[in-house]
């Protein structure tokens, strides 16, 4: 054989095994976030923490009732953080402590606890230091399907997601180095196309909800009607950590939204999620409160309509 040419052709082999090892395999990064979102079924026990920073223009609250759209009003410039730990296997049990901290006001502190098919909430503004709101969980056996419905949700998702939309997080690594974080972008290029199926998509989603005591079918129209209004602007991401036992494990994301009505005026929201200790003992410590009130009481306290 030729040497030169023999040569030639080595130089041209090694260099396209090089350029193809600096590319991204969006469909292996695609899958690995599929198999991680079925894995979601698999977790029984966790503990959990996050945030939320809503940046929320008052013209989001037009056409709502007077009452609904001051309460929105107070959390539209807030940071909600949250922290707790929940079991899903029988008989279900969470409990969270949750902090509203509104722009230029006080923070709000809610700490929370399900157990034996009751929620009880402690509300600040309704409730005296000791007491707890109750309400009963009529199908509180459909939480245990919280684990499959997670992950449900996440694989209907993901499904239709193109994968070139996927990268890997080089500049921000996860926060545990054994583990992987993809990013999910929205931009100027692909706005549209997501924007598109996530309309497409979320009429499933719902309805998966809906199936499993998350909402009724008139609460998932009406999220449906209203999610027709809102349009995506970039730049918006979706960051997912997954860990190296192949959970899904964590998320942060940024999203910015404007309506119909006043495309000028951006919404913005950003959150973070993250799950610990999986399928490991959960030490609860909150006890049944002593001192309940429920729904009907809290409304005998109401002046009656006019």
């Amino acid at each position: 054989m030729n040497r030169p040419y023999a040569l030639l052709r080595t130089l041209a082999l090694g260099s396209a095994l090089l350029t193809a090892s600096g590319c991204t395999d969006h469909e292996l990064l695609k899958q690995e976030l599929q198999q991680a979102a079925a894995k979601q079924e698999q977790i029984k026990t966790y503990r959990f923490s996050g945030h939320a920073e809503l940046a929320l223009d008052a013209s989001l609250f037009e056409g709502m009732l007077p009452m609904t759209a001051a309460l929105l009003s107070l959390f539209k410039d807030s940071r909600i953080e949250y922290k707790g730990a929940a079991s899903l296997e029988a008989p279900i049990r969470m409990e969270a402590d949750i902090t509203v901290k509104p722009k230029g006001a006080d923070a709000i502190e809610l700490p929370l606890l399900l157990q034996d098919n009751k929620l009880y909430i402690h509300i600040p503004a309704l409730n005296p230091s000791g007491e707890y709101l109750l309400f009963p969980l009529q199908e509180s056996e459909k939480l245990q399907n919280t684990g499959r419905l997670s992950a449900l949700l996440s694989e209907r998702l993901l499904q239709g997601v193109k994968p070139e939309w996927i990268e890997e997080a080089e500049d921000t690594p996860p926060a545990d180095a054994a583990s992987k974080r993809r990013i999910i972008s929205v931009t100027k290029k692909n706005q549209q196309e997501v924007e598109a199926y996530l309309s497409s998509v979320l009429p499933a989603l719902l309805e998966e909800m809906v199936k499993n005591g998350l909402g009724t079918p008139a609460q998932a129209q009406e999220w449906t009607s209203a999610a027709g209004r809102l349009q995506i602007q970039p730049p918006g991401s979706l960051a997912l950590e997954i860990s190296k036992d192949g959970y899904l494990e964590g998320q942060e994301g940024k999203l910015f939204l404007s309506t119909d009505a006043h495309p000028e005026r951006q919404h913005g929201i950003t959150w973070s999620y993250r799950t610990t200790e999986i399928n490991q003992p959960v030490g609860f410590t909150r006890e049944i409160p002593a001192k309940v009130k429920t729904a009907e009481d809290l409304m005998k306290g109401l002046p009656a309509p006019k």
